[in-house]
């Protein structure tokens, strides 16, 4: 379903826990003051977390225990034709804001993906002395509709977007058009995700996960130069279709301290 975004309209949700809108700090992120230990899933710990994950910056925005509620949409901010994946309270959510070049606006894209769901391709990739995962976002109705993402371990959101996936089996799309004011929203379920997921950390985990924009430069060169095309080295093994079972709220509202 489209739902329209209210710009700049901020509402009380609830009572009782202090309420924050929280917004983001648009400048750079950086690295936490201390690594903190990484998530396990299965029988795998993930190495330890050095970039600070969305939930930890909007918790740390907003100053004090509370509830925090946040639009996605402001935590994709301008980002255009490049999916976020996060995983804020537990849920698995990528969010993708279209422009022209891919499609002219959001009309019918509900209905497609209702009819067709989306394929997400995620695997991972032993680069030089790093490793790193790749996923591509496949749209249906969409031209060329294939979004590309590299992503490190040492990011709070990898490892939250991949322990909600793992657990749950669902994966939210949260779709935004650069030149429209609403929003498509939908929960998906991802049978086999929890596969798919324990394959790619079984190739990239005996390596070094880069954090930085610097660290990261060298292995994303890489994997371009392997895959020069986004539909380069997709892999059915490693692709999970997302089937469109109901709506999702458009927001994030958790309890932060």
């Amino acid at each position: 379903m489209l739902f329209r975004t209210r710009r700049g309209q901020r509402r009380p949700v609830g009572t009782g826990t202090p309420l924050a809108v929280s917004e983001l700090d648009g400048g750079p992120v950086e690295p936490l003051a201390a690594p903190v230990s990484g998530r396990r899933i299965d029988n795998h710990r993930l190495p330890d977390i050095v970039m600070p994950s969305t939930a930890t910056r909007l918790a740390a925005a907003a100053e004090r225990p509370t509830r925090v509620i946040t639009m996605y949409s402001t935590i994709l901010g301008d980002r255009d034709n490049a999916p976020l994946f996060v995983g804020v309270d537990g849920r698995a959510a990528v969010l993708l804001r279209l422009t022209a070049t891919q499609r002219a606006d959001l009309n019918h894209l509900d209905e497609a993906l209702h009819e067709h769901g989306a394929q997400l391709y995620l695997s991972g990739e032993a680069l030089g002395e790093y490793g790193m995962l790749r996923l591509v976002l496949r749209l249906p109705d969409t031209e060329p509709g294939l979004f590309e993402a590299v992503l490190s371990l040492a990011h709070g959101d990898v490892q939250e977007f991949l322990a909600a996936a793992h657990a749950n089996d669902t994966v939210e799309l949260h779709v935004f058009h650069a030149t429209d004011d609403r929003m498509l929203s939908s929960t998906c379920t991802g049978a086999g995700i929890h596969r798919v997921v324990r394959d790619a950390l079984e190739v990239i985990l005996p390596f070094a996960h880069p954090a930085t924009v610097t660290e990261q430069r060298e292995p994303v060169g890489e994997l371009a130069a392997r895959f020069p095309k986004v539909a380069d080295g997709l892999d059915d093994e490693a692709m999970v279709h997302l089937r469109v079972t109901r709506l999702a709220q458009p927001f994030v509202l958790f309890a932060s301290g």
